[in-house]
């Protein structure tokens, strides 16, 4: 079997009517970024908010090197 040098990995939940909050309660871990529809999310060069066109829940996890997704996945924010 080959080795794997590196894994990266995240776990995305998007959708119209998403709320993050439901998310992370049903998950039971914080997101590393999360968006509602409508809302700002960031703001441009120009200082002009960016509008989330959607909502959305990421969580990522830490790159690991030499690669180990097995401990990635079932490790939330690590």
């Amino acid at each position: 079997m080959a080795i794997i040098s590196r894994t990266m990995a995240c776990l995305r939940i998007i959708g119209d009517d998403l709320i993050p909050a439901d998310i992370t309660g049903k998950l039971g871990c914080e997101p590393t970024h999360q968006m509602i529809k409508g809302e700002p999310f960031s703001w441009n060069a120009n200082g002009n908010p960016r509008i989330a066109r959607s909502g959305m829940w990421w969580l990522e996890a830490k790159e690991r090197e030499p690669g180990d997704l097995d401990s990635q996945v079932s490790r939330s924010n690590s």
